[in-house]
């Protein structure tokens, strides 16, 4: 699920083990614990993209099924 200024928008289903490899590969850019799947983790990773910066932040939690994290990406007026 996507939600982009206050809109909620349905995504494609994924495959369970590569959205675990997501994740991982997410908590890593944010220096979370990789290994950590059922304690709630924070953290945050810049990205750089046409010249533009923005930081993303990474929530992380467990679930009854898995893992669920969110991105909450901040890209600063200057950079828009």
């Amino acid at each position: 699920r996507y939600v982009v200024d206050g809109v909620s928008y349905d995504g494609a289903t994924q495959d369970r083990n590569n959205v675990l490899d997501v994740i991982a590969y997410l908590k890593s850019l944010a220096n979370l614990d990789v290994e950590e799947r059922r304690k709630p983790q924070a953290g945050t990773f810049k990205v750089l993209r046409d010249g533009k910066r923005a930081e993303v932040r990474l929530t992380t939690a467990g679930t009854r099924d898995g893992e669920r994290a969110t991105l909450e990406i901040d890209v600063p007026a200057r950079y828009q």
